[in-house]
């Protein structure tokens, strides 16, 4: 056996050694670099695996590489943008180039980006890197005077041409009288676990991952957020909703045509196991253990042409005990599931298949892209009347249809307009621990199940790191499942009990001084009305305007 392991880690290495370079770092979803190759792409300048998200720093060097060499075609403010770019990502650029890296060795100040390390190495076979996050923001939100303040430190770096690893730790708190506590039915990241105190809220992020891999794939550990599927103001399959989750993932891109996912990851159910109750004499407390509750996820995609992906995919919630078929990647998981059922106290998964295809129109420099996620689905219920639907268990379907468009009407500018339909009981399922949710929010869109939502924006790039950003959404939802408790038969129509109905517009200026510090100021008008008067807070019903200032360095 001991030989065996020799000859496997050997293999490894030797493997390792003879691969491009390809390390992965994740760059964090919000970054801005993500909407400026995408509008790159939108152009027709480069093209772009953008169906999931982050994407690596190496990756998006190699986007930067494709854009300096057609730099005619880019305007000013693109060309400049470019070189702020260039600096951020200069290791990978180098490394791709294939140009000596000299040792460097830094603490406690600005490198060539312009961004402060508190710890900065790097050679032609390691790099690491240490910087601060820091982000304070006041304002005037529903009468109330509010403070926010964030800190942590990013840290990041690379081994030979295989390892990335990359870790971050953002502690936070909020003050004021009217602070949002739960974030329910907001966009706004849920909490995994929060303290309250009288005027004040305070909570942490915590990301980390480290990944191996080579030309064509990548193999890797992490906690962190995915996106799966298109969408500008929230995503069907995977958002950021939920707060990050632990999982283990695979990425296969053996030829342009083809790209692979797969993710197994664990879940908090937030349901409190009864065989796993004891008391603790010491501290004079009842200590509990939650059920256990995983996901398993793929997601295939297609390129028949350079302009067109589709992408097909499903995953399964699974809760209780780890299911050994499920971390077979190319496994049909829905019938996976039939496989570990028991059909004496029909004890499975709650099984979801998704689609989503992107199309990029280079003469009208635009994106049009269109994501299905279908919950349960029950062929026969698509065929039944109503009448005989009763008992019957029926398709829960969501969809996200929508167009982003490139220097519509100035240059360097962009307009999305998208809707998004969720129908009740998506995300949700007969057994409360195995809901499509992670601390009870849901995966998917931020809207959650019973509602719909219009989103309109406009954002015009005045100059290098200075934007303008004009945007609306008409929310409307009803009744939301909570809990299997209260799902009924016959399904009912969509928006069906309660309405609450929501508009919100704004303007947002954003100027980014330094590559990361960031100034933001913000106007929100807000109306809403809400039948169900335990869902809303009585302080965000009628008709409200907030006020905000933010300064941040390192998000």
């Amino acid at each position: 056996m001991r030989n065996k392991i020799l000859v496997l880690a050997s293999f490894s290495v030797l493997f390792l050694y003879n691969c491009s370079i390809a390390q992965i770092v994740s760059v964090p979803l919000d970054n801005e670099i993500y909407n400026y190759l995408t509008r790159g792409a939108a152009k027709g300048y480069i093209t772009l695996n953008d169906e999931t998200r982050p994407w690596s720093r190496i990756y998006v060097a190699g986007k930067l590489l494709e854009l300096r060499n057609i730099l005619d075609k880019l305007t000013t403010w693109e060309k400049e943008s470019l070189e702020f770019y260039e600096h951020e990502y200069y290791y990978e650029l180098v490394k791709l180039k294939k140009e000596t890296i000299n040792t460097t060795l830094k603490y406690l100040t600005f490198d060539y980006s312009d961004r402060f390390r508190f710890f900065f190495y790097e050679d032609s076979n390691f790099t690491f890197s240490a910087e601060p996050m820091l982000g304070y923001e006041i304002g005037k939100k529903y009468g109330d005077n509010q403070l926010e303040r964030h800190n942590g430190i990013n840290i990041y770096g690379s081994f030979s041409d295989n390892i990335g690893i990359s870790s971050n730790l953002i502690d936070n708190l909020e003050e004021g009288l009217l602070l949002d506590a739960n974030r329910t039915y907001s966009n706004k990241t849920g909490f995994g676990f929060i303290t309250s105190f009288n005027k004040s809220i305070e909570y942490d992020y915590v990301n980390a991952s480290i990944d191996i891999s080579w030309k064509w794939g990548n193999f890797g550990i992490a906690k962190d957020y995915i996106q799966w599927g298109s969408g500008e103001s929230g995503q069907l399959i995977f958002s950021t909703k939920a707060p990050s989750f632990p999982f283990i993932r695979l990425k296969l891109n053996p030829v342009d045509w083809f790209e692979f996912n797969y993710i197994h990851g664990w879940l908090n159910s937030t349901i409190i196991d009864s065989s796993g109750l004891r008391y603790n004499f010491n501290q004079n407390r009842l200590h509990y253990s939650l059920v256990d509750k995983f996901i398993a996820s793929h997601l295939f995609t297609f390129r028949p042409l350079g302009n067109l992906s589709i992408s097909v995919g499903e995953s399964v919630v699974y809760s209780d005990k780890i299911q050994p078929v499920y971390f077979i990647p190319f496994l049909f998981f829905r019938l996976a599931d039939h496989y570990v059922m028991n059909n004496d106290n029909n004890v499975g998964g709650n099984a979801q298949i998704f689609a989503d295809i992107r199309y990029k129109n280079k003469p009208i420099k635009s994106i049009f892209y269109f994501s299905l996620f279908i919950d349960e689905l029950a062929v026969g219920s698509l065929f039944n009347s109503a009448s005989n639907r009763i008992e019957a268990k029926q398709t829960e379907l969501a969809y996200t249809i929508g167009g982003k468009f490139i220097d519509p009407f100035l240059e360097n500018s962009e307009v999305v307009l998208e809707y998004t339909k969720i129908e009740p009981y998506v995300y949700s399922h007969s057994d409360d621990a195995q809901f499509y949710s992670n601390y009870k929010y849901q995966l998917g869109h931020w809207i959650g199940n019973n509602g719909d939502l219009v989103f309109l924006s406009y954002i015009q790039n005045i100059q290098r790191g200075l934007k303008l950003k004009i945007w609306g959404e008409y929310l409307r939802r009803g009744k939301s499942v909570v809990n299997s408790g209260d799902v009924i038969y016959p399904y009912p129509d969509f928006l069906y009990g309660n309405r609450e109905n929501t508009v919100n517009w704004g303007i947002e200026g954003n100027y980014e001084i330094i590559y990361s510090l960031n100034a933001k100021l913000a106007f929100q008008h807000s109306k809403i009305t809400d039948e169900d008067l335990t869902r809303t807070p009585s302080y965000q019903l009628g008709i409200k305007n907030l006020f905000s200032f933010s300064l941040s360095y390192g998000f």
